[in-house]
């Protein structure tokens, strides 16, 4: 059995976002959970990175939603959109 390796035009190129870069703050509350959020973008106004924690530091909620915005700033940092792709 042979495998091949995608061609390396295939790969996704990471866009990272610059060290200085404008950001939003907000809270929110969800099934009697406050969450704080950061959103942080690209010069260009895109979004690039999302920070979210729970109102209990250290809880499992709160890795669960640290972990969560991780993923989501990893995948919009590699070009995924925001919106669904069942939207025309």
């Amino acid at each position: 059995m042979h495998i091949e390796q995608a061609a390396s035009r295939d790969k996704s190129v990471r866009d990272r976002l610059p060290n200085r870069r404008p950001a939003i703050s907000t809270s929110f509350e969800r099934d009697g959970a406050r969450f704080e959020m950061t959103a942080g973008f690209y010069p260009d106004g895109r979004p690039g990175e999302i920070f979210l924690n729970a109102d209990r530091a250290n809880s499992l909620l709160d890795f669960l939603m640290s972990d969560a915005a991780i993923l989501a700033s990893i995948a919009l940092q590699y070009g995924a959109s925001l919106t669904s792709s069942d939207t025309p």
